[in-house]
């Protein structure tokens, strides 16, 4: 199952396989003895790797929901035998994205917290506000976008500024030399980005912004999973946008330009339940607070 929900997210088998420890071949086998053992595909290939057939969309959604479960359940045994006290889950947005601030947080927690087991699962920031309702995760790291947070139960605090400013492009693309691109650079370059009913707000956010500015993107195809964009634009696929810090720490096989009048406030939010009494994960959100800059901004 999480052989199918990782093939399903890199889009390959081959970029699945090393994830999972495996050979291509020998994930190959898992998934043909999983469509064997339910008797229809789950995959199918396309031009760039393979992709989940209708069922295995499905499958997939419930596949991540069970494995959650089971993770969960197994953490919580093997804090149980090493005698841990107590436990939280963090979901956030790709290390790309949170950099030092995920680090230190950990770091601080294994020299001050030895008796809290911190976990971390990468969530997209619009389904960490569900997963926090619902009791999947107990502190989100998110994207800080105009908007974030619309739930009175829910509470936030920006930890870090950023914006989005930038085109990102492949390391071997003719623009990635430039110091600046105008809108009129990216018209006829593809634009991949996050299907807008998985991100609502920040499509319409990152679209307005563009309109703004005179850039109307060629928009083919959309996606749900920024990894999947990040390695599609590496690939000369196309481009994406990207935020200031970027430039310095670029995403591999990525640069980042700036894009002339771009300019949309970003940066990574704190996210928790407003009525939070666990001591062990109050504790774990006071070690965030410490580590945010000084001007953050409560957003909630």
């Amino acid at each position: 199952m999480r052989s199918f929900v990782v093939t399903a997210e890199e889009g390959s088998l081959s970029r699945a396989a090393p994830r999972l420890g495996l050979t291509q071949s020998g994930l190959s086998r898992q998934m043909r003895a999983l469509e064997r053992a339910f008797g229809f595909p789950l995959l199918v290939r396309v031009a760039n790797g393979v992709a989940p057939t209708e069922a295995g969309d499905v499958f997939h959604v419930e596949a991540v929901e069970m494995l959650a479960l089971t993770d969960d359940v197994l953490a919580r045994t093997r804090r149980v035998e090493r005698g841990i006290a107590g436990g939280c889950r963090i979901g956030a947005i790709p290390s790309e994205l949170t950099r030092d601030l995920l680090t230190g947080v950990l770091q601080h927690a294994r020299d001050h917290l030895p008796t809290i087991a911190v976990e971390i699962k990468e969530i997209l920031t619009p389904l960490q506000i569900p997963a926090l309702r619902q009791g999947e995760i107990d502190v989100g790291l998110a994207g800080a976008y105009p908007g974030l947070v619309d739930d009175p139960a829910i509470a936030s605090v920006r930890l870090t500024e950023d914006a989005v400013e930038c085109a990102l492009v492949a390391a071997s693309h003719p623009l990635a030399s430039r110091s600046w691109l105008t809108p009129a650079d990216l018209a006829t370059e593809p634009f991949l980005f996050i299907a807008r009913p998985v991100y609502p707000k920040l499509y319409d956010t990152i679209l307005q912004a563009f309109a703004e500015i005179g850039l109307k993107p060629q928009m083919n195809s959309s996606y749900n999973s920024v990894r999947a964009i990040w390695r599609l634009a590496a690939e000369s696929a196309g481009w994406t946008v990207g935020t200031r810090s970027l430039r310095a720490n670029p995403v591999p096989g990525l640069v980042a330009v700036p894009i002339e009048g771009l300019h949309v406030p970003s940066g990574v939010a704190l996210l928790w339940r407003r009525d939070e009494v666990d001591p062990s994960i109050r504790a774990v959100l006071d070690a965030f607070r410490g580590t945010g800059s000084e001007d953050r901004q409560a957003t909630a």
